[in-house]
């Protein structure tokens, strides 16, 4: 398993975080590997349950992943699990209130990869660490905003 945790603070409200964090389409704005993010069904955008198709862009490809929400708790955890027939990521976003009115949020990813895959696990640490240095800036920048 590769595993990735950033963390980057903001100046707005975790209410206000929670709310554009949560609703998953939103990844493809600050994560510069992500060519797009689709509301695919399951229960409104940023429930339990709510379904998103995400394209990742790696070193030459497209990749889709079949997200799902699977844990909602406003507004200081989000929870979603990914899958396609080579990788699960399970990607975990914390909201936590700082007492100047912002917050710090921290994402961590966990990809485990599927079958044979799994021999590449190095490969994918180096992969998820560069992947996630850039979205990590680009969630910065956004939450800065």
């Amino acid at each position: 398993m590769a595993s990735y945790t950033a963390s980057v603070t903001s100046d707005r409200p975790p209410e206000e975080v929670f709310r554009y964090l949560a609703d998953f389409r939103t990844v493809q704005e600050w994560d510069p590997s992500i060519t797009a993010s689709t509301h695919t069904g399951g229960g409104p955008p940023a429930t339990v349950g709510s379904r998103y198709r995400v394209v990742t862009h790696v070193a030459g490809h497209d990749t889709e992943l079949d997200y799902e929400t699977v844990e909602s708790v406003a507004p200081s955890r989000i929870v979603l699990r990914g899958e396609n027939e080579s990788a699960v990521s399970v990607d975990t976003i914390t909201i936590e209130a700082e007492t100047d009115g912002g917050c710090t949020v921290t994402y961590e990813a966990d990809v485990t990869l599927k079958g044979v895959r799994k021999l590449a696990d190095p490969v994918m640490g180096r992969v998820l660490e560069r992947l996630g240095h850039d979205a990590r800036d680009g969630l910065a920048e956004k939450l800065r905003r």
